[in-house]
């Protein structure tokens, strides 16, 4: 599972905001990040998580040093392949985070949690509810996904947020699905959480980036299905923050949004 720049900042924004608030994360998955540590403090000082002095000193305030620090000597500042991009740890720790849990069904990558998310879960199974969930490319591989959703239902605090990253188009044999934008406006919607963005991505196939950092904000009220399949060309990914309200509910099963507006209206079926 992987975030690569343009999506790092996306959350870093999100956190900003406040949208995102909240001091424990659980990611699907051990998180990837495609990025070295410049890109990192760029990202972290364009929203105001650090400061950078003429390009090249990095300033934090005592917490953040202090976990600057620590991650350093636990070797826990870099990615656990080395290859020069940083942890997740890292990267939510310095956004404000105390706690980064990776839950997968496997050690293999060092996973803290060991679950099967195709199986009913509760928040107990992950030591305690989060306030972000991170799904970074994990729900196409589960093939009970309703049951995927509720146990991320589960896993959240009121208040709390889900990211997902999920594909969208073009991306057959990567996973059991891939998923119209329709499919978390009319899920989010019927299960009453605050949906606070669905963009979809134009990513370029050769480097799997957002191609040139193109990106639109769906409506599927705009949404013409013939214009999308000339896309040939790209692979397209939602992006989607939604968040879990006091009333939010996991178990309303939706009808597609634009049908039941456009079409059934007030009716019994709607």
């Amino acid at each position: 599972m992987a975030l690569s720049y343009d999506e790092l900042d996306k959350l870093a924004s999100y956190r900003k905001a406040g949208l995102i608030t909240g001091n424990r994360v659980a990611t699907l998955g051990v998180l990837n990040l495609h990025i070295n540590e410049l890109m990192f403090v760029e990202i972290c000082a364009r929203h105001g998580f650090l400061e950078m002095i003429d390009n090249q000193q990095v300033v934090l305030d005592d917490r953040g040093s202090k976990i600057w620090a620590e991650l350093r000597e636990q070797k826990r500042f870099y990615a656990k392949d080395n290859k020069g991009t940083i942890s997740s740890d890292l990267f939510f720790k310095i956004l404000g985070f105390d706690e980064v849990i990776a839950i997968d069904i496997s050690d293999y990558q060092g996973a803290s949690v060991l679950l099967d998310l195709n199986l009913e879960l509760s928040s107990k199974d992950i030591g305690g509810e989060v306030d972000l969930v991170v799904d970074a490319g994990t729900s196409e591989h589960l093939f009970n996904v309703p049951q995927a959703f509720k146990n991320y239902h589960a896993f959240l605090k009121e208040g709390g947020c889900i990211y997902h990253y999920l594909p969208a188009n073009n991306y057959m044999e990567h996973g059991f699905y891939q998923f119209s934008p329709t499919f978390f406006e009319s899920y989010y919607r019927a299960n009453n959480y605050k949906l606070h963005a669905i963009d979809i991505l134009f990513l370029d196939p050769s480097t799997k980036k957002i191609s040139p950092r193109f990106s639109v904000e769906y409506n599927y009220s705009r949404i013409n299905p013939v214009q999308w399949t000339l896309l040939r060309d790209k692979l397209l990914v939602n992006q989607v923050l939604a968040c879990k309200t006091s009333t939010s509910t996991c178990d309303k099963i939706p009808f597609q949004g634009a049908y039941e507006d456009q079409h059934w209206g007030d009716s019994d079926m709607a």
